[in-house]
């Protein structure tokens, strides 16, 4: 067992006037390496809501590298036991740790080691009550019609609700090509076989999230990022163009691929932050949508969903697929700031970063956290919606600017980054009260 952290702090900088019962701790404060939660839609909790991963990112996360390698990796994993005084320990430290989340029932943590000096990819999974690792897969050839072993294996991963499956992405070429293709890997996690269901050129950005319900838990909900481009050195130019991206949902052996009615329509685009909303059947999108008059800045919104089938010239017309569900989500909130986000399992509670259009962008007062019920018989379902804490974090378009919000699993709990001073550290709140809402 490597070196145990008790080193958190509270932060009574990030409180709000009129929110002082709300208590923020910064769980790696005196901790000497940068660290950040894994993303907000992915699982990173024990079953019993006591133990939750993060990670430490690599050095080239904070210089914003532009190649496809970058905020990939992790230097490691480590654990944090709440209930031991938020004690944090390292957990995994292999080369190129990535691709980490937590099982449906807070059992295993599945991750992936890319061997890079061997040209392999391990595919791992760790106990967070015992502490044990099990080594499920080791792929050192190329699959079934691949001319390498997938690389730049994508750092968000999702396992199945019966925790029977494990998704990520990969590239699927190396130097020698051009704009290779994405694929999306499937692997079964008991007997560690790899399954490329879906390739592309343009699914470098995936976002995979399997279906939390139980009747739909063989659909990924992925992203597909129009335009991308990659040099054989790896780096990208740009990462998506024109109308942007869209989103798909497609059944984990690569059949019934169903689209999103969201964006490219040259007003709205998808800002590539998306959910399914709890364990209902809908998702929600954020956005950004221009009205198109001149000095307007786009409005951050919201839009609820259920994937629908339509002919293939039509999957990536996003809104402009008739017939589709859309529910503006964030109706009635004033100049609407939701960046990323996340609900509880049954849909009804929901966090998010917010950018506020009255503080200036450089402004480390402009990025709050907020909460908010939804009510679905309401025409305005977040109203009530209140801000919890500021972050003193500057949204400088650096991934470690981000705050990645999420939600414990009770629900009493919003954990969040916050980047103050140029070292990124993980942040709890609590105290705050849905109820009051």
């Amino acid at each position: 067992m490597d070196k145990v952290f008790r080193t958190a702090k509270e932060r009574f900088d990030l409180r709000l006037p009129g929110q002082e019962h709300v208590r923020v701790t910064c769980v790696t404060a005196g901790m000497e390496t940068h660290h950040d939660y894994l993303y907000m839609e992915t699982p990173v909790f024990s079953g019993d809501g006591n133990r939750f991963v993060f990670r430490q990112p690599v050095r080239e996360y904070h210089t914003n590298s532009n190649t496809i390698g970058r905020n990939t990796s992790a230097d490691a994993y480590w654990m944090c036991d709440i209930a031991d005084g938020y004690a944090c320990v390292k957990i995994c430290d292999e080369p190129g740790v990535k691709g980490g989340s937590m099982d449906y029932i807070g059992e295993y943590f599945y991750y992936i080691s890319e061997d890079t000096d061997n040209n392999r990819i391990v595919f791992k999974r760790f106990n967070i009550q015992t502490l044990k690792k099990d080594t499920i897969a080791v792929i050192d050839t190329p699959p079934c019609g691949c001319v390498t072993v997938p690389n730049h294996v994508y750092p968000i991963a999702a396992v199945r609700r019966d925790g029977k499956k494990y998704c990520t992405g990969a590239y699927l070429a190396d130097s020698r090509y051009e704009n290779g293709p994405w694929g999306v890997l499937v692997f079964d996690t008991g007997s560690g076989e790899l399954n490329i269901v879906l390739e592309g050129e343009d699914f470098c950005n995936l976002h995979p999230q399997y279906a939390k319900n139980a009747e739909i838990q063989n659909d990924l909900l992925i992203q597909h990022n129009h335009g991308s481009f990659v040099n054989k050195d790896f780096s990208y130019v740009p990462l998506v163009s024109g109308f942007g991206a869209d989103i798909h949902v497609i059944r984990d052996v690569g059949t019934d691929l169903r689209t999103l009615p969201w964006g490219r329509d040259g007003f709205e685009q998808c800002q590539g932050h998306q959910a399914w909303r709890g364990e209902m059947k809908s998702a929600v999108t954020s956005t950004s949508t221009y009205t198109g008059r001149p000095g307007e800045p786009a409005q951050l919104t919201l839009v609820e969903s259920e994937p629908i089938r339509c002919e293939e010239n039509l999957r990536h017309k996003g809104l402009r697929v008739q017939g589709g569900y859309r529910r503006m989500l964030s109706a009635g909130v004033e100049k609407p700031g939701f960046v990323h986000f996340a609900f509880s399992l049954d849909g009804q509670k929901f966090v998010s970063d917010f950018i506020r259009h009255d503080i200036k962008h450089d402004d480390p007062e402009n990025v709050r956290i907020v909460i908010a019920r939804i009510r679905d018989n309401k025409p305005e379902p977040m109203k009530g919606m209140i801000e919890i804490v500021k972050t003193l974090t500057v949204w400088d378009g650096m991934q470690m600017s981000h705050p990645h919000p999420f939600l414990s699993p009770d629900t009493k709990k919003v954990l969040f980054n916050a980047y103050i001073d140029g070292k990124p550290q993980i942040h709890i709140a609590e105290g705050f009260d849905f109820d009051a809402i």
